[in-house]
Formats: structure tokens, sequence, C-alpha cells
């Protein structure tokens, strides 16, 4: 069976960004306009007809400037949005299958729509981070649970990952982050 990421790379709307010393790469787009082609074709493959692109760009801009800017209540909003406004159209059973990773996959585009580049499941000996962002000489770390809190979040963090990325990065900034369905909040737990 043909990946579709192999298809997209032989077409040329993916590009080598890194090879590692392991043999691994990383892929891009090519360019910015080939990038907003696919994630509103991703969108629209999502959530049919049922989205606005206006909508995710002002979640995009509230989660990205609230990373950088560490103000939990920006980020909280946004996924909030992101959850009950943006992808409310997307079928329950999404929604149930594998709720962390839904929202990690949701986080993940809105954070691409603002152009600002993300690694997720970077792996270390111990485990994979859910998803960082690298940005000068500190790293943004994203934790993401479902139905339990911020704490474990930023446990995980702390016992796994953070180590491995002092390694490299001056500063860590850890952000835990949990989705309280019966709640329907957001709660966002910032530390560096």
């Amino acid at each position: 069976m043909l990946m579709p990421e192999v298809l997209f790379f032989n077409a040329g709307y993916l590009t080598i960004r890194e090879k590692t010393e392991r043999n691994e790469y990383y892929l891009t787009f090519p360019n910015r306009e080939t990038e907003e082609v696919m994630l509103k074709y991703f969108l629209k493959l999502v959530l049919k007809e049922n989205y606005n692109l206006r909508d995710w760009q002002d979640v995009a801009q509230s989660i990205t400037s609230g990373i950088f800017e560490r103000d939990e209540g920006a980020i909280q909003q946004g996924i909030q949005d992101l959850i009950y406004r943006n992808c409310a159209e997307i079928p329950y059973e999404w929604h149930t299958r594998n709720p962390e990773s839904r929202l990690k996959s949701m986080v993940g585009v809105a954070i691409r729509m603002n152009n600002t580049h993300y690694i997720g499941e970077h792996p270390n000996i111990i485990g994979r981070s859910d998803l960082h962002i690298p940005k000068d000489d500190i790293v943004y770390v994203l934790e993401f649970k479902v139905n339990e809190n911020t704490e474990a979040a930023m446990a995980q963090i702390e016992e796994k990952y953070e180590q491995s990325y002092k390694n490299s990065f001056a500063e860590v900034v850890k952000i835990g982050i949990n989705w309280d369905k019966k709640e329907q909040i957001a709660e966002v737990r910032i530390k560096s």
C-alpha cells in the first residue's frame, strides 16, 4: 500500500527538511502556498464544508500567541474555541477513539496555520513528547491529556522529556494541557 507521504514527496508537495544521523527524514512543504493548500484540503477533508477559515486563523493566532507570550488564558480560550466551535462538526466517534491524539492533531493544525514550525511525537530514550516548538534557544514543550489534569501533563514533561531538551536549549517552557470533556473546558498550566 502506498503511504500518502511517499506520494506527496514524489509529487513535490513535500521536501526533506532534515535527515538525521539515524537516517530519519523530517519532511516539510516546499513553500507557503503549497502548505496553505494542503491545510485547507485537510480541513475540508475532515470537516467537509463546515469550516470557516477566518475562525481557524483566529484560533491559530490565539493559541500560538498564548504559547509565545506564556498566556494560559489565551491558550485555554483558543483550545476551547477549537474544540467547541471549529471542530464541532467532527463526528462523535472521532473523539471517542483516541481523543488525546485528535486534540493534539487539531492544535497542531492551528499552530501550523500561524506559520509556526512544530515537531510532534519527538522521541527520546524514555518516550515521546506530544509536541514541541523550537524557537531560538527556547523550546516550548506541550503535553496533552484528556479527562486527567494539567499536573499529570506537567509531571510527564518533567520526568520524561525535560532533561533531553535542556541538553539542547537554554530554556524549556513546559505547557500542560488537559481537556475535561465532562466540564467542557480546557485547562492550561505553564512553567519555565
